[in-house]
């Protein structure tokens, strides 16, 4: 047993997790995460990486610590989870603007349409009437 790893068997608040980098998208990576941060398979974090933080994604979460206590390996500690909350709310809140937008611009395309034919059929006539009545049935579901 190598006695860096005695520390490992005595915490109780941690887990283990592979992680993968970008560059070796083939080999995965184990590394300490404390239980408290929640991380689940395909969440982000933080790894320092010879005094470099990179940011990798998880691709599996250990229920039990996986430490090798016979290994030269030097297990290190997740530096923090990514909190993408905030990011993928601002993107929600985009996608959904500009879906408002296209239909802003669909009903003033409709609008723009019904004011044409009614400048050309005037006001109040039969053809407007002819007119609101073909829009209706075209929008008739299948009744």
């Amino acid at each position: 047993m190598q006695t860096k790893h005695i520390v490992s068997l005595l915490q109780e608040n941690y887990t283990t997790i592979e992680v993968q980098f970008r560059e070796t998208q083939q080999k995965t990576y184990r590394y300490k995460a404390l239980k408290e941060c929640n991380i689940e398979v395909d969440d982000y974090v933080v790894v320092n990486v010879r005094d470099e933080l990179k940011i990798v994604r998880v691709n599996e979460v250990h229920e039990y610590p996986k430490i090798d206590v016979d290994s030269s390996i030097d297990y290190k500690w997740i530096v923090q989870k990514i909190d993408t909350s905030a990011y993928d709310q601002q993107v929600e809140n985009e996608e959904k603007f500009l879906l408002a937008m296209q239909d802003v611009e669909r009903a003033k395309q409709k609008d723009e349409i019904k004011e044409h034919f009614v400048g050309l059929l005037g006001d109040n006539t039969e053809a407007v009437k002819l007119l609101e009545q073909a829009v209706d049935t075209l929008n008739k579901s299948g009744e």
